[in-house]
This record gives structure tokens, C-alpha cells and sequence, in this order.
């Protein structure tokens, strides 16, 4: 596993450089980049995330989850599922039982978002 994430690290370092900076200057002026949230007027299934990883990184954990409630496990979540031990947790019942669970609580977070914003 190491292995895969320094040879990705050593093909994509410039490239991750760019994107987080991007993404750095986006947030810290205020600017959208998400596709999905420019073309519907609506969050993404993941908007709120970088502004909570960067919340938790000033230490602000409440502001965190209360920009995306599941920030704790979303970024383990998806490097695990793209450079962790195959299968997953041990066998591919199991892998496939917590992916779904995963996204059905991503997918169920998104519609109260949505809710929320609609009601409101």
C-alpha cells in the first residue's frame, strides 16, 4: 500500500500542489468550484467538505461539522477505497456491505442538506 501512494505521489505531486492551492484560494476568497453546485444552484452530495477539513485545521471543529457532519470519515474513507488493502476489510461481502453503507449515508446527509435549504 505504501508503495501505490508514493508511486502516485512521485506521478501526481505537481498536479496535487495545484489543485490544493487551487482549491486554498477558492475557499479563502470564497469562490465555488464545485461543477455541480455552478450549474444547479444546489450542493453536491460533498459540498462543505474542504471548508470543514479546513476548519478542523484551524481547530474548529464545531464550524466543521456543521459544514459537512461526516468530514471525519470521508477523506479516510475514500483513500482507503482507492489505495487500501483489496478487498476491503477482509472479504468482499464485507467491502461491498460498507461501501454501500457509506454512500447511502452520504446520499442520506445530501437530501437533509437539501432540505434544509429548500425549507428555508
Amino acid at each position: 500500500m505504501k508503495e501505490k501512494i508514493k508511486e502516485f505521489l512521485k506521478k501526481n505531486l505537481l498536479l496535487i500542489v495545484v489543485l490544493v492551492a487551487f482549491i486554498l484560494i477558492c475557499s479563502y476568497f470564497g469562490i465555488t468550484v464545485c461543477p455541480f453546485m455552478k450549474k444547479t444552484g444546489y450542493p453536491c452530495p460533498v459540498c462543505g467538505a474542504t471548508r470543514a477539513y479546513l476548519a478542523a485545521a484551524r481547530l474548529d471543529f464545531k464550524a466543521a461539522f456543521e459544514y459537512h457532519p461526516l468530514f471525519p470519515i470521508l477523506l479516510p474513507m475514500f483513500a482507503y477505497m482507492a489505495f487500501g488493502k483489496k478487498p476491503l476489510f477482509g472479504s468482499k461481502k464485507r467491502e461491498k456491505v460498507i461501501t454501500i453503507l457509506f454512500f447511502l449515508t452520504i446520499f442520506c446527509v445530501w437530501i437533509y442538506n437539501l432540505y434544509r435549504i429548500i425549507r428555508n
